[in-house]
């Protein structure tokens, strides 16, 4: 049975041989790493579903109060993982990232938000404590390492998944962090820390 947890793409003809009846894909769904387009060639690009390994999501913003109160909605179940600020609430969090923002007057895009999602086979190796390592080492690794951040976790509809929202500029010398390739180096970085943990390894 193919679980809906990620999306893999499949070339096709004949769309509705990899649907099912129902409208209840989730075409957008949170946390969902949907990437791709319809067309290819002259053929469709149809998704199927397969058990999902790591894999991070990126987004950049110029503002942290929209990001801030999605991720912390109750209706997503959500729980702070991990934070290195004082506070918790959308509007105290917001206003901590943009004192510390406000000290760059050159980098538009100030915030960072990282997405990063578990397969299901993984939950039983998952804990609150490893989790937060994970997303602390993940962080670290993509150079975020004197930068305010806030790591909420999701678990609505039994979809594991990390949400990591970080400011850009740096609280030691006020530098915007370089986020030049940063999706390759988040798959990279990601593909390391399943190795390491022994979560799903995504195929290569």
């Amino acid at each position: 049975m193919l679980s809906q947890n990620r999306l893999h793409f499949v070339r096709t003809n004949h769309l509705a041989d990899f649907l099912p009846s129902s409208d209840s894909l989730p075409w957008q769904g949170d946390g969902f790493p949907w990437q791709g387009n319809f067309k290819n060639r002259g053929r469709i690009t149809a998704p199927i579903f397969s058990l999902m390994p790591m894999i991070p999501k990126v987004k950049t913003g110029t503002g942290f109060s929209g990001v801030l109160q999605y991720a912390l909605k109750e209706e997503k179940h959500a729980e702070i993982l991990d934070k290195n600020m004082l506070g918790t609430t959308p509007r105290e969090l917001d206003k901590e990232f943009r004192m510390a923002a406000d000290a760059n007057t050159r980098a538009e895009k100030k915030m960072k938000h990282f997405i990063l999602s578990f397969a299901d086979g993984d939950r039983p190796h998952l804990n609150r404590e490893k989790m937060k390592t994970i997303s602390r080492e993940f962080l670290h690794g993509m150079g975020y390492r004197t930068n305010q951040y806030v790591t909420v976790r999701h678990n609505d509809n039994g979809h594991e998944h990390l949400h990591m929202i970080v400011n850009r500029i740096s609280t030691k010398d006020g530098k915007a962090v370089k986020d030049g390739n940063e999706k390759y180096n988040g798959s990279r970085i990601a593909r390391k820390l399943e190795k390491k943990y022994g979560l799903t390894i995504t195929p290569s």
